[in-house]
């Protein structure tokens, strides 16, 4: 359960830092903005996949009690099938690169035209950008 508050933070730290830049800065379009928005959201979600990977695989690891790579003996216990099952058959985890990118752009779209509201002018003229 901490991993997606954690993303989520991370996130919206983010969202807040780019809407504060953008606000104040001419120099970049409101789809440069969102591009750096979107690529970091789908390096998060990346970097969740291979570091919950890295901690499963270090879980089932320490089962592995003469380090031969092979489970076999005393080494299969019921947290054992666990920890294996864990890694394994998770395709979410499989797919979130390729559904990350899904994500990725609706994430853009979201943030190119709450960007395009902040920037407004009050008068309804937009500068340029």
């Amino acid at each position: 359960m901490e991993k997606p508050i954690i993303f989520l933070l991370l996130q919206l730290t983010f969202l807040i830092w780019m809407v504060k830049f953008y606000k104040n800065r001419n120099r970049l379009s409101a789809s440069s903005m969102a591009s750096y928005g979107s690529i970091f959201f789908y390096l998060s979600i990346v970097v969740t996949v291979i570091i919950t990977n890295i901690i499963l695989q270090n879980k089932l690891d320490s089962f592995d009690l003469n380090h031969d790579g092979i489970f076999s003996g005393k080494e299969i216990t019921t947290e054992q099938k666990l920890a294996l099952n864990n890694l394994t058959a998770d395709t979410g985890r499989t797919l979130a690169p390729f559904i990350g990118i899904i994500y990725s752009f609706v994430y853009f779209l979201m943030i190119y035209f709450v960007l395009k509201m902040v920037r407004k002018k009050p008068n309804g003229i937009e500068p340029n950008g």
